[in-house]
């Protein structure tokens, strides 16, 4: 036997190996992500929550909910919202038509104009308010006008500090 049989047999064997390897590779990550969606299903914890709804959450710290068409998240120390946290998100809930005027007005000071023309900042609507303390909260906004786009105005001390466009 030549020696480019010898050469086209070693080819041979690494190709082979190397397409064995492949599918092994591919068979793992699919076990793998299979695994993972199992152990995340499991975690999932929920907790009702009189005025708020049904809590769910993967990690024990950020919990969410959908209420009344908004998206609320809960951002806690630690485990379920103690009592303390409920009681600061639902004073806030409470007091949304007027957070969330003081975030129009506040995006209304920002240059937001090569989104937003030419409608004004009247037309944004609330979809969603993200807490991680009573006076540390994320309001965030959609405007008709820009489809793409969710405007967010984050609140410290209970004041509107900064805001932004994220797509």
């Amino acid at each position: 036997m030549s020696w480019r049989w010898w050469l086209g047999l070693g080819i041979s064997v690494v190709a082979a190996l190397f397409v064995v390897g492949a599918i092994v590779y591919i068979l793992f990550l699919i076990v793998v992500g299979f695994w993972a969606s199992r152990r995340g299903k499991s975690n999932q914890m929920t907790r009702l929550v009189p005025g708020l709804g049904e809590l769910r959450s993967t990690d024990g710290r950020d919990w969410s909910c959908q209420m009344d068409g908004i998206s609320l998240s809960i951002q806690t120390v630690s485990g379920h919202p103690s009592s303390t946290e409920v009681e600061n998100v639902r004073a806030l809930v409470g007091n949304l038509p007027r957070l969330v005027d003081l975030a129009r007005g506040f995006i209304e000071r920002e240059d937001f104009s090569e989104y937003l023309d030419p409608k004004g900042p009247g037309e944004f609507d609330l979809f969603g308010l993200s807490v991680r303390s009573a006076g540390e909260f994320m309001i965030e906004l959609q405007h008709a006008a820009d489809p793409d786009g969710w405007y967010y105005v984050v609140f410290e001390n209970g004041e509107p500090s900064w805001a932004g466009r994220d797509d």
